[in-house]
């Protein structure tokens, strides 16, 4: 609740009491619902004053119910282009420092310029820094507006990315324009998923890859194909690695990012997925779930907020469909950092129970590089990696 004051014009105004409704980011006003008005009333931050309440029991107002009322203006004014602001901000929580962002003119300026503020509550709030949150939202540069950037993003993960038990062939039912079919080289219906498009699509599926498409289809690579009986606009035929493709978690990345990159340049705007490589290629779950939420997260990032781009992850198995929720749950937490983390791999003898590790970067068999710092290690018993893990 709020109240009106100091209004030069509509001093009627002045006094009354309402509830905030909207803000116009354009002309920096809040839409205020006044008791008693049948339409809100567009008034600037700083002619608008917290109500605090107290129960009537309270004889007197306390330390805690001071504490949140707001500073007074003239201190705030005073306050303008002095480094004790950029402290005070650096104190402040996201959604305290964000509306702070949206006040009046002034005020608005030093908080959106306060880097020192902003830098380390992106790395709290959404993951990673400012240098990655460059390269994920291009075209965006000073830390404020790579939080709005990070903010959207997370919206954009929660709204645009749906998780649906079910069938590839049913993919006419979800409303997308595409469907991306997992896929072997030589394109042959090998897969439930395949099997299931290719016998929903009919023969012309069979007759156009037959007459049109070059194969065999390297890992990482696509084909494209009319949908036919699917009854979507085009099948994506996505040749995912396996577990024996050199590089493969790389190959399954681009997988991902090129169908999401095509899909984006053809102008469609929906597209439903079957997990890539997790069957019979052999990939786990958890991890191929993983990296298709990031290339997601990536694709939405690039596309900013004036476009949209539907993602449907049809899930055949249970298992699936809980991995792609427990990824894209990791992500929409911290949308700027990647979940999978690419380590040098130290290969080591079994080890006694707290037995302790040196050794010397010069005098490895393998170059390493001097500003790595992570390791993933995993012990070796009898030909054999251990099963528990190697700090």
């Amino acid at each position: 609740e709020v109240e009106v004051f100091g209004l030069q014009g509509a001093v009627d105004l002045n006094g009354k009491r309402g509830h905030v409704v909207s803000f116009d980011e354009k002309s920096e006003r809040y839409g205020v619902r006044i008791n008693g008005l049948p339409e809100p009333k567009a008034v600037k931050a700083a002619k608008l004053r917290r109500v605090l309440r107290q129960s009537s029991s309270e004889s007197a107002r306390t330390y805690d119910t001071y504490r949140h009322a707001p500073m007074p203006a003239a201190f705030v004014e005073f306050l303008l282009e002095t480094p004790v602001l950029k402290s005070l901000l650096q104190l402040l929580p996201a959604a305290a420092l964000s509306a702070l962002a949206c006040c009046q003119q002034g005020l608005c300026r030093e908080v959106r310029g306060a880097d020192e503020a902003w830098e380390p509550l992106l790395a709290l709030t959404f993951g990673g820094n400012v240098a990655i949150a460059r390269i994920r939202c291009p075209g965006v540069t000073t830390p404020w507006s790579l939080c709005r950037a990070l903010a959207a993003l997370r919206t954009a993960l929660r709204t645009a990315v749906e998780i649906r038990r079910g069938d590839l062939c049913e993919a006419q039912a979800l409303g997308v324009e595409v469907a991306v079919c997992p896929a072997v080289p030589s394109l042959g219906p090998y897969g439930p998923a395949a099997s299931a498009v290719y016998q929903r699509a009919g023969q012309e599926l069979a007759e156009y890859i037959e007459a049109s498409c070059e194969r065999p289809v390297p890992h990482g690579d696509t084909r494209w194909t009319p949908g036919f009986g699917l009854g979507t606009q085009y099948i994506v035929h996505a040749v995912g690695p396996t577990l024996r493709t050199p590089d493969g978690d790389a190959k399954l990345h681009q997988v991902y990012a090129n169908v999401l990159s095509q899909v984006v340049e053809r102008g469609h705007t929906s597209v439903a997925f079957a997990s890539i490589s997790t069957g019979g290629n052999g990939f786990d779950p958890l991890a191929g779930a993983t990296i298709a939420a990031e290339e997601f997260r990536n694709a939405l990032a690039k596309l900013g907020r004036h476009r949209v781009l539907r993602i449907v992850v049809v899930a055949f198995e249970e298992e699936i469909e809980q991995a792609f929720k427990v990824a894209l749950g990791k992500l929409v937490k911290r949308p700027n950092e990647d979940v999978l983390e690419v380590l040098p791999l130290m290969i080591l003898d079994s080890m006694l129970p707290r037995q302790r590790l040196t050794f010397s970067v010069d005098r490895l068999m393998n170059r390493v590089d001097l500003e790595q710092d992570r390791f993933a290690m995993v012990g070796v018993h009898g030909g054999g990696i251990i099963s528990a893990g190697v700090e």
